[in-house]
């Protein structure tokens, strides 16, 4: 495994440095706006308010092979001797900031710069002697157009401010320096294949994955590429553990999947840390410089011994979460306030989870916090959809985990991989607008054999029909009024397939979610339970949503969420 380094250079190191930018790099492209905010940036920044330093991203690199010694000796002064020590360096990425950072330099009249080389073509050189735009070459016209817009800022602005903007580019904007090792040129090409592939930056778990990397196998050189695979195996192992659906979206809720999932258990630990406030939550690099502060930020200990333990750190945290999502109960809990609105982010599920003493404890805590999500005691079951949609929806979640959790011993997991994957609606069980008389006469033609539909059924066969008699036993089998948007009426399903049944009849809702549940789609127990009719005892028909139904399902609803808050599960 090739050794790679990676350190936090400021442009001032930089000075003398020769480096080169390879013909597989797209050209120079940055904007004048992009190019007036970057100088407004650095100029308005200020140390201690904003960081210690201004981050200009990664730089990632990698040496040059030339005969160094060779060169020494054609050398003509003690300076080149100098600026061949530091070497040549090829640029894998990070040229367009780089460049960037050449030309305000260079506008700046700043004594010493970064030497640049492109592998085409000379277009810095002629970018150099050129004081107007040249459009008769591509490469070139972006470079020129660049150094104009960087000197009419200049102009536009004061003496003293560039004087402010060149001290604050050489000492407080610094290069997260990122040097891939002895790699092949094949390796090169992959790395910025994998870097540029849809422009997906850099991310803080491949630098502090190269952190880590950089510092195993210091006290045995001779087992330093075993103790990097190993690294590097488990860090990779960690990473697709945490990739697997049920495992991402029970912890994450519903943050979708990132390049790097692994980023996750280093943001818990930054953010759960004393140190979190230090680290600006807009710097898109904060959980790399946590890392690096760790690991590199006394240099009177030994940071060979301080990754170890800091990496220890890493796996006892994965352990953790690798231990609630082998517990069913914990699991669900847990997976409930990363889905319910305004549930508890993971960094608070992972404090509380290090101040009790068991598993108990914490598990009677995550119970007791979804109180907080319904209404609990006093108004829970008395939510209603057109008043409170977020916190019916927590209900019926919360409905859905206490029952999976009421057994154990079976160690049933609640899918949260489906709930954040496919948006999901509130279910009215028994249609809003119940069809007209002619589609229910049609309906219930089909039940004519159940006695419990016979006086229905009359009414709606009569040549001379009473309105008011139809509408009493519609009431019996239809909700209305304000029951229709009560919790007895209301229950989950994702929104293809309550789009699917539209506004159908009871049964014919039954129906469709059978065939829709063949087909292969997610359709929460208590939702199946719902149109199946599980929670009424000895039902009379199943047909259509009846009075005793929706009073056994509140019944049962309500019975459940008190059974969970009583500690009988």
């Amino acid at each position: 495994m090739a050794e790679n380094k990676i350190e936090l250079k400021s442009v001032s190191e930089l000075l003398g440095m020769k480096f080169f930018i390879p013909s597989y790099q797209r050209g120079y492209r940055w904007t004048d706006l992009q190019i007036e905010n970057l100088l407004n940036d650095i100029l308005e920044f200020s140390k201690g308010i904003d960081g210690d330093f201004y981050c200009l991203q990664p730089l990632v690199v990698k040496k040059r092979k030339k005969d160094l010694l060779a060169e020494i000796k054609q050398a003509n002064s003690i300076e080149d001797v100098e600026t061949l020590l530091k070497g040549e360096w090829i640029v894998i990425d990070g040229q367009q900031r780089l460049t960037t950072i050449y030309l305000i330099l260079k506008a700046l009249e700043n004594e010493y710069c970064p030497s640049l080389e492109y592998e085409r073509e000379s277009y810095i050189e002629v970018c150099d002697s050129c004081d107007e735009i040249k459009k008769d070459n591509i490469e070139i016209y972006h470079l020129t157009s660049a150094k104009k817009c960087i000197r009419k800022w200049i102009e536009t602005n004061s003496k003293d401010s560039a004087n402010t903007l060149r001290n604050k580019i050489l000492e407080q904007a610094k290069f997260i320096f990122y040097n891939v090792g002895d790699v092949s040129e094949e390796q090169e090409h992959d790395i910025f294949n994998n870097l540029n592939s849809g422009r997906i930056a850099l991310t803080n778990a491949e630098l502090i994955k190269a952190l880590f990397l950089n510092k195993v196998g210091k006290e045995d050189i001779a087992h330093r590429e075993v103790e990097q695979r190993l690294l590097a195996d488990e860090f990779d192992q960690i990473e697709r553990t945490l990739r697997q659906d049920d495992f991402w979206y029970f912890l994450a809720g519903n943050t979708e999947k990132p390049s790097s999932c692994i980023n996750l258990l280093f943001d818990l630990m930054l953010e759960s840390s004393e140190q979190n406030g230090k680290y600006h939550t807009d710097e898109p690099f904060r959980t790399f410089f946590y890392f690096n502060d760790l690991i590199n930020g006394n240099e009177s200990e030994d940071s060979y011994k301080k990754s170890k333990k800091i990496w220890e750190d890493v796996r006892k945290v994965f352990h953790i979460t690798e231990g609630w999502f082998n517990d069913s109960v914990m699991y669900n809990l847990i997976g409930y306030h990363r889905a319910a609105n305004g549930g508890k982010t993971l960094c608070e599920i992972y404090k509380k989870f290090r101040e009790k003493k068991s598993k108990k404890e914490f598990k009677k805590w995550l119970v007791d916090e979804c109180k907080n999500h319904i209404d609990y005691p006093d108004g829970f079951m008395q939510l209603r959809y057109d008043e409170n949609k977020d916190k019916v929806f927590n209900l019926l979640l919360l409905f859905n985990i206490a029952t999976l959790n009421e057994r154990p011993q079976e160690a049933v997991k609640f899918s949260f991989a489906n709930l954040h994957k496919y948006n999901w609606d509130v279910e009215h069980i028994s249609p809003q607008n119940p069809k007209n008389d002619e589609d229910l006469k049609k309906a219930v033609e089909k039940f004519k054999d159940n006695e419990h539909l016979n006086n229905l059924i009359d009414a709606l066969n009569k040549e001379e029909k009473d309105t008011n008699i139809i509408e009493e036993e519609r009431s019996k089998f239809f909700v209305a009024g304000d029951d229709l948007m009560g919790i007895q009426n209301l229950t989950l399903l994702t929104e293809h397939d309550n789009r699917g049944i539209g506004n159908k009849f009871f049964f014919e809702k039954r129906q469709t979610l059978q065939k829709f549940y063949q087909q292969g789609s997610f359709i929460p127990a208590c939702s199946m339970n719902v149109f199946m009719k599980f929670y009424s005892d000895n039902p009379e028909q199943m047909a259509f949503w009846d009075e005793k139904d929706r009073e056994s399902y509140k019944n049962k609803l309500e019975q459940t969420i008190k059974k969970i808050f009583n500690n009988e599960q």
